[in-house]
């Protein structure tokens, strides 16, 4: 990636210590967010990090689907792929009774919940522009002030089939235009790709 096409960090308030994804759930416990939710789950790797933090509740939600729309499958796994995936989040669940495992879009999930609900809120699912402008509108409601919206990847590049990956403009456009520059982080360029912060004041 280029230095003209790397992502923009300007107006970028430090507002956590995290320099590295492996970091979130010690932050997690040091800031006491304890009410977790996880759109975009995969194969629970990075939800297994996060169960570290021993939360009250963890929310894992994915459509566990290739229902043939590139953003909803951008690692190109078949279904035998995927349902192994899930499998793996369930053996979790088995393991952690604070963890709720919801299989569909994120769309459909979100209504389950009220506004103000979660601590915490990370998303790594669809990566196109459109995906993130509708997950940051979906869910930053649901997290309560003093919360904190946070995802995956942000960085601009493509998959082998050509899905643009749209985390930057999508999340620069948000806090632009909900006036939250100085509540947003990141981990860019420290890590590629980066995590993003934005807290609910």
């Amino acid at each position: 990636m280029t230095a003209q096409n790397q992502p923009s960090t300007d107006r970028v308030t430090k507002l956590t210590d995290i320099r590295w994804r492996r970091e979130i759930p010690l932050w997690l416990k040091s800031e006491k967010l304890t009410i977790l939710a996880e759109i975009g789950v995969r194969d629970g790797d990075h939800l297994h990090s996060l169960l570290k933090s021993n939360p009250e509740q963890m929310v894992a939600i994915d459509l566990w689907k290739d229902d043939g729309v590139l953003g909803h499958n951008d690692a190109l796994f078949n279904q035998e792929q995927i349902e192994r995936c899930y499998q793996k989040v369930c053996r979790l669940g088995e393991q952690h009774s604070c963890l709720e495992i919801y299989r569909g879009l994120s769309a459909e999930i979100a209504p389950h919940f009220s506004d103000g609900h979660f601590d915490f809120i990370y998303i790594d699912a669809d990566h196109t522009y459109e995906g993130v402008c509708q997950d940051l509108e979906l869910w930053w409601p649901k997290v309560r002030r003093g919360g904190v919206l946070s995802g995956h990847d942000y960085i601009l590049r493509k998959n082998p089939k050509g899905l643009v990956f749209g985390v930057v403009p999508a999340v620069h456009e948000f806090i632009g235009r909900h006036f939250l520059q100085e509540q947003f982080y990141c981990t860019w360029p420290d890590e590629q790709p980066g995590n993003w912060f934005i807290r609910k004041t």
